[in-house]
């Protein structure tokens, strides 16, 4: 995955930098010690985020916080969709995905 965040508008540069903030402390505090893959990819419609964090290290509980629920927020306010929850091989995916309006 490639692109730029050049161009984009302010508010949606800065919903992405969050959303990669927040899956990295997630991945940080739920399972300390493994391994996290940050993908971003921008098309002519839309950008993409995505967070692959492995099974390693010793995974933590639940901790009450709100960090999905603001990744879905801050998603919402741009029109796009997120998806996050366990991935095949034992990891955790967050797929953030953005429609780009005409101006950026």
């Amino acid at each position: 995955m490639g692109g730029s965040t050049d161009g984009l508008p302010a508010g949606l540069d800065l919903s992405l930098y969050r959303i990669v903030e927040e899956g990295l402390t997630n991945a940080l505090k739920h399972t300390p010690g493994t391994w996290v893959v940050v993908r971003y990819r921008r098309a002519a419609d839309r950008v993409e985020v995505e967070l692959a964090s492995g099974s390693g290290g010793s995974p933590r509980l639940a901790s009450g916080g709100h960090g999905l629920v603001g990744m879905r927020e801050r998603v919402a306010v741009f029109g796009g969709s997120l998806t996050a929850g366990p991935s095949a091989d034992g990891g955790f995916l967050v797929q953030a995905r953005m429609p780009l309006g005409e101006s950026a």
